[in-house]
């Protein structure tokens, strides 16, 4: 027997199939009576509304309900997996794409459960079931912008705000995803004691349960769907993106500062359309900065690399460092005991390098020893210091254990730079050239962010690195980064300037505060 909900969504289905809907050139999939009770199914596993999860899948999927459905940066299927998001899960995009409606639905319940600590973390799971506290909203950022989940005031940052219509709060994004949904706001409330006052649960008879779609499981080869081919996806490079027109404006503004490079083709969609700008979305980002590290909320605070740090120039200061520490000596003034990391890790350049833990991140052993000194420097200060983000490989994620027995795991450049593509996560740099992937660039707990000035900055720690960072090598070498430093020892015998213009005025903005008297540093 079905409910009342599920025949109106039988109805609603069959009424976009016979208008022909289709986007992107992916028809709608004709979902059967047995594939909508595999919804409700799920939502009864999760104690998530039946409504709720066709509104997040009618979102993300534009109205088809297709597995196969790619966007041009290859986010795909029912929620628009990214390649980073499915090897997480141990599959991939293209593997998801193969699959039947209910074989696919079955990787929305792992991907669910992927979150299922932070739903936890968060107050919104009693019983492995989400508990009151957990709404409709909740569901989408789970997708769209995890740091919002269970903060119904939580304030997109304004790139995300700009991007994505002005929207200022989940229920913002979630009233704008459901503009036209199989079960409205007016309708099916977000609340879950609210739902359960308003909406019935009555049985309304059977649905056409349609051909058994036999074996979805993960083992084998998996099942096929009868939706067309999926048409070859060009490199990015080689494409446009599809924007609407507020966010044009915003991409002409950030390529004009950041010369993205050859995405040359704006096209511009209806306005009701989202490009979403979204926040990482792997378990490994997830980690990888947390609220110790940075001030302000744990996932506000991930990287933004601009791409001016890399011209020739500091290309060439950052190659000569990296050959120069090949050869030479571990410097360990302080007798430092380090932490190893078992094994070798490779470089943007292809050598070797040995690295240590740290605050539970990854670093280079020849920079280690002169980071301890500053850190016991600064310590005897009264400033404690702590990295955030140290050596990121460019392809290869890291994860693994110290030889004290210390969890050491980091993001590849690669999927910092593949998740910013996909519009979910923060301006990053190009695999191959980040300091980070050179063994030399360390983040550290200034607070802060690219945009703005003196947002989340913590002035005592950023005083104190500005001051003596270059004592020990470490240089700000990113102008729109106050955590960012890179052991450059040569430029950093030049004092805190070497690398970055002292002039915190005009164009300049280099950050080093006037105001904090951080712009005229004399050094001896």
């Amino acid at each position: 027997m079905a409910t009342k909900a599920e025949k109106d969504f039988f109805d609603y289905i069959q009424g976009k199939i016979k208008k022909n809907h289709s986007y992107l050139g992916f028809k709608v999939y004709n979902l059967t009576g047995d594939d909508i009770a595999k919804i409700k199914e799920l939502g009864d596993k999760w104690g998530i509304p039946f409504e709720w999860l066709c509104n997040l899948m009618a979102h993300e999927s534009a109205g088809t309900f297709n597995p196969a459905i790619k966007n041009s940066i290859g986010a795909t299927g029912l929620i628009q997996f990214l390649g980073n998001t499915a090897k997480s899960l141990g599959t991939t995009t293209s593997a998801l794409a193969a699959l039947s409606f209910q074989g696919q639905l079955e990787w929305v319940d792992k991907y669910l459960n992927s979150w299922k600590s932070t739903w936890k973390k968060r107050g919104l799971v009693t019983s492995d079931k989400v508990n009151d506290n957990f709404q409709q909203p909740d569901l989408f950022m789970t997708i769209f912008y995890p740091a919002a989940i269970g903060k119904p005031n939580f304030q997109f940052p304004s790139d995300v705000s700009k991007a994505n219509g002005g929207i200022k709060t989940p229920m913002d994004y979630a009233r704008k995803a459901l503009d036209h949904p199989p079960f409205p706001l007016d309708q099916v409330p977000s609340t879950l004691p609210e739902y359960r006052k308003k909406v019935s649960g009555e049985d309304v008879g059977a649905l056409p349960p349609g051909t058994p779609s036999g074996d979805t499981t993960t083992s084998g080869t998996p099942e096929v769907n009868t939706t067309p081919a999926i048409p070859p996806i060009p490199k990015i490079e080689e494409t446009a993106i599809r924007f609407n027109v507020e966010q044009k404006d915003t991409f002409k503004a950030l390529n004009a500062k950041y010369n993205f490079g050859d995405l040359l083709v704006v096209v511009e969609v209806a306005a009701d359309e989202m490009f979403v700008f979204q926040e990482e979305d792997t378990t490994l980002l997830t980690n990888e900065y947390t609220e110790t590290a940075f001030a302000g909320d744990e996932e506000v605070a991930l990287e933004y690399e601009a791409q001016e740090e890399f011209d020739e120039a500091g290309a060439a200061d950052a190659a000569e460092v990296v050959k120069s520490l090949e050869s030479a000596e571990t410097v360990n003034h302080g007798n430092w005991k380090l932490d190893l990391i078992p094994g070798e890790f490779v470089t943007n350049g292809g050598s070797k390098i040995k690295c240590c833990q740290i605050d539970g991140a990854i670093v280079n052993v020849k920079i280690a020893p002169s980071y301890l000194d500053m850190r016991e420097a600064a310590a005897k200060d009264g400033v404690k210091l702590k990295i955030s983000s140290g050596f990121r490989s460019p392809y290869d994620a890291i994860s693994g254990k110290s030889e004290s027995g210390v969890a050491i795991r980091a993001s590849s450049q690669k999927q910092l730079y593949d998740s910013y593509l996909a519009g979910k996560g923060n301006l990053a740099a190009k695999p191959g050239s980040s300091n980070h992937g050179n063994g030399i660039g360390l983040d550290l707990n200034t607070g802060g962010k690219s945009s703005g000035r003196f947002i989340n900055v913590d002035k005592k720690i950023y005083s104190w690195l500005v001051k003596n960072s270059w004592k020990y090598g470490f240089i700000r070498a990113v102008a729109g980064e106050e955590w960012h430093y890179d052991y450059l020892p040569d430029l950093a015998k030049k004092g805190p300037y070497g690398k970055l213009s002292a002039a915190d005025t005009g164009s300049t903005k280099t950050k080093f505060y006037k105001d904090w008297g951080l712009d005229n540093i004399t050094i001896a």
